[in-house]
């Protein structure tokens, strides 16, 4: 079944909404959850949202978490997620790391206590079209359950 992406947003932010997020992180996570769509990762598109409701229900996301950005010396920051949902963390890091890179001419951004962050690849093509060269190193420990 195929749906318009006009369609896929309205249910995706209500769904978020209706579990706590507040509009606009519900809007940016959205955002990336119907990217990943429409770009055919559909594992890491809307159809997610369930494994988000159960880690919000669990306590493993807080979906009103707002992440905080530190400034290292030099070249360096990290972004502490406060538990909050993975893209808007990742978005954060990776402004962060373009606008270092653009003073400094390369940056280190860590970041941390957050949830899924879906597809790399969009974070990638962000820093792309800055023109800035992205890598990025992940793992996939955290409350999400994939039993």
């Amino acid at each position: 079944m195929r749906f318009d992406q006009s369609t896929l947003r309205e249910f995706s932010l209500d769904i978020l909404e209706r579990l706590g997020t507040p509009t606009e992180t519900a809007r940016l996570v959205t955002d990336s959850l119907v990217r990943a769509d429409l770009r055919g990762y559909g594992t890491h598109g809307i159809g997610i949202i369930p494994l988000y409701a159960g880690m919000i229900d669990d306590g493993a996301i807080d979906p009103t978490a707002t992440p905080k950005v530190e400034r290292g010396d030099g070249a360096t920051a990290w972004v502490d997620g406060r538990t909050g949902f993975g893209h808007v963390a990742a978005r954060e890091s990776t402004a962060e790391g373009i606008a270092i890179a653009d003073e400094y001419g390369v940056a280190v951004v860590g970041f941390r206590d957050s949830s899924h962050i879906g597809p790399v690849g969009e974070f990638a093509e962000r820093a792309a079209e800055s023109g800035t060269v992205f890598l990025a190193f992940t793992n996939t420990a955290g409350g999400a359950d994939v039993r």
